[in-house]
């Protein structure tokens, strides 16, 4: 702090508190100050437990300690800033019967024993233990976001206090983290009969459950293979070891050296072979547990969607006499529409004729005799006229003749063309 350096400021801020009405400002500011240390120095060494003697050695400068120090202390107790170590690590209670007992029965009595005690002692116990409740709190979710990939995974204490180092927590500062977080509910703790105590962290926003005996069973068997793991492995190098000793024992000439060197790694083998079988037959069993979750929470996730679908066909009123009649109506109604785009697409009147007939009209046009100017496919001669050219032109358009009947044609075209001459 900047005022660490002011000899004037620390001065005064390591004297007695004057009394509040001289200058209240003055007061506040160096209680400010002096409370921001201690949480500072808590947050620092990992553990928001300390004691006035612990504070007094930590601040201690130019051999001078803090005469303020109880002071302090007593401020933050009143306003509830810290509490007693021993009322901190109380077990909170989970049924109605002990949460009365302790509300009704253990506080008041601790309570009267407590203050009996002030009135008696004179001399304040520098060395009690108190806990920073901000700090503690900050440190319990720092904790609690460290194993975040493990909500609701069983993990033993001893575990979890080997990477606290990565968040600046000591093993003490662990321990009070993980009870504040259980007087939460948002980590599980209980100690076997085997004395190892095992957690279970809750995921955000979200109370723990109990560890159930099929996460025990599975948190032992997950122990075993780490175990069986460690052996093999141990095993694996101590056969590298017998092979390299046969070698030399080989290279060296001493034969029955080698002999038993070797007769230890055929055991060494057997025995690998047992470790690798059993492994193998855990391993398999926790596969099908963890298969087991993962198909009941299929089951759960298809309950739910058929919950759900039934809820929504419930909500929405649809039946399947409901679907049948709209789908029956649909039919009707693209029926009545095809009919009436048929009707639009005919025509207004229609005349049916036979195609028989109709040829026997044709073959009657073909055969009919030619009349006018056409006779028996010949042409008549020309009569005298003053415009001999429109009179051709009559005739050709008036003209019908065979195909067999062209070279009669040819000969009256030419008495056409002679008669035109001599004209």
């Amino acid at each position: 702090m900047e005022s660490w350096n002011d000899e004037h400021k620390m001065g005064n801020y390591y004297a007695e508190f004057r009394p509040y009405q001289l200058n209240p400002e003055n007061y506040e500011g160096k209680m400010r100050f002096w409370k921001q240390l201690i949480k500072s120095y808590c947050e620092h060494k990992g553990s928001a437990e300390f004691s006035i003697i612990e504070l007094k050695r930590a601040f201690k400068r130019k051999n001078v300690s803090p005469y303020c120090l109880p002071k302090v202390i007593d401020d933050m107790f009143d306003k509830q800033e810290i509490k007693l170590k021993e009322q901190f690590l109380e077990v909170p209670q989970q049924t109605w019967s002990g949460w009365a007992m302790n509300m009704l029965v253990k506080k008041p009595l601790k309570w009267g024993i407590t203050k009996v005690k002030e009135q008696v002692m004179t001399v304040r116990d520098e060395t009690t233990s108190y806990v920073c409740s901000e700090v503690v709190s900050t440190q319990a979710d720092t904790l609690h976001n460290l194993f975040e990939k493990s909500y609701d995974i069983v993990l033993s204490k001893d575990e979890i206090l080997k990477k606290v180092d990565k968040i600046q927590l000591s093993v003490l500062g662990a321990d009070l983290a993980l009870h504040h977080l259980m007087c939460e509910n948002r980590v599980w703790m209980e100690t076997g009969d085997d004395g190892k105590t095992l957690c279970k962290f809750a995921a955000p926003n979200s109370k723990v459950s109990p560890i159930t005996q099929l996460e025990r069973s599975i948190y032992t068997l997950e122990e075993t293979e780490k175990s069986l793991e460690t052996i093999i492995d141990g095993i694996e190098k101590e056969i590298d070891v017998t092979t390299a000793s046969i070698k030399q024992c080989l290279k060296d000439g001493r034969k029955q050296a080698a002999k038993v060197h070797l007769k230890k790694r055929h055991a060494l083998e057997k025995n690998l072979e047992k470790r690798m079988s059993v492994l193998e037959s855990v391993q398999a069993m926790i596969l099908r547990i963890h298969d087991t979750q993962k198909d009941k929470d299929v089951l759960s996730a298809y309950k739910i969607g058929t919950d759900a679908l039934k809820n929504a066909l419930a909500g929405s009123g649809i039946t399947l006499d409901s679907v049948d009649e709209t789908i029956e109506q649909m039919k009707e109604a693209i029926e009545v529409h095809d009919d009436i785009q048929s009707g639009l697409a005919s025509p207004a009147r229609e005349i049916l004729v036979d195609d028989d007939d109709l040829e026997k009209e044709l073959d009657d046009l073909l055969n009919e005799e030619p009349t006018g100017g056409d006779v028996g496919g010949q042409v008549s001669p020309l009569q005298k006229t003053d415009n001999f050219d429109e009179e051709i032109e009559k005739r050709l358009k008036g003209l019908k003749f065979d195909v067999h009947e062209l070279p009669e044609i040819e000969k009256s075209l030419n008495s056409l063309s002679l008669d035109g001459n001599q004209a």
